[in-house]
């Protein structure tokens, strides 16, 4: 026999040099886990939304067992209206017909966070917070329920639609406007129970000045407009429909 042993041959496992992919040696991958960048999804790392960051935008659903919901069941039975949609405008329409001067600014969702208030917005129009007079539309499932005026902006509206929380109902003061209460209690129930979907709409006003004479003194004065167009903006609604949105009341009679 050949004394020639294969244990001692090149490839010997004693005697061969470590290749280039040996586990000790080996550069780590891409994605060893240690070293692997954090993606957009890391727990630690996600940035947190406002509101319902926790459950809406990241699960897509709203706990609705949350005490803040059950516990307004009473109130939601005294003050919600009952929506018909039969006979409502919708809102391409009626924009269109108002020459398209309103654009989507907010959307109106279920607030699961810690505060009380159990509605939220999430804003489009970067104007939003601004102190500025506009007419807006509130709008369910693309139909038009509301037609409304602001003089401060659209977040301070939106605030006072949040005062309609302090009904006796939820053990609150009570002091609230009876118009918010109703708005705001048939949102949340609608978002509740159908899951609909709310959206703001709104139409930011020209700046109108006007010159008066004050202790002899020429004044150029900023005019307040917005309900004079809340007026007319109701009656171009009327006037398609035969009847006002079922959220609106009151419009300034001199301007019909």
């Amino acid at each position: 026999m050949d004394k020639f042993s294969p244990l001692t041959a090149k490839g010997s496992e004693k005697d061969a040099p470590k290749a280039k992919g040996s586990e000790k040696d080996a550069p780590k991958a891409k994605g060893n886990k240690k070293d692997a960048p954090k993606g957009k999804g890391n727990k630690k790392d996600a940035p947190k939304a406002k509101g319902n960051s926790t459950i809406r935008e990241i699960t897509g659903a709203v706990d609705i067992q949350l005490p803040k919901f059950t516990n307004g069941k009473n109130a939601r039975e005294k003050w919600s209206r009952n929506i018909d949609p039969n006979g409502l405008l919708s809102m391409a329409d009626y924009n269109e017909h108002c020459g398209n001067v309103f654009i989507k600014a907010a959307e109106i969702f279920l607030d699961d966070s810690k505060r009380q208030t159990v509605i939220q917005v999430k804003p489009i129009d970067v104007t939003w917070n601004e102190n500025k007079e506009k007419i807006y539309t509130i709008v369910k499932n693309g139909k038009v329920i509301k037609v409304g005026g602001t003089r401060n902006g659209m977040k301070s509206r939106f605030s006072s639609y949040l005062c309609g929380h302090h009904v006796i109902e939820r053990g609150k003061s009570g002091k609230m406007s009876v118009t918010n209460a109703h708005l705001y209690h048939s949102i949340e129930k609608d978002l509740l129970d159908m899951e609909s979907t709310w959206e703001f709409y709104t139409w930011e006003l020209p700046i109108t000045s006007i010159r008066v004479t004050i202790l002899g003194k020429d004044t150029k004065i900023a005019a307040q407009t917005y309900h004079a167009y809340e007026s007319c903006c109701n009656e171009k609604y009327k006037r398609m429909t035969c009847n006002i949105p079922i959220f609106c009341h009151n419009s300034d009679p001199e301007y019909k």
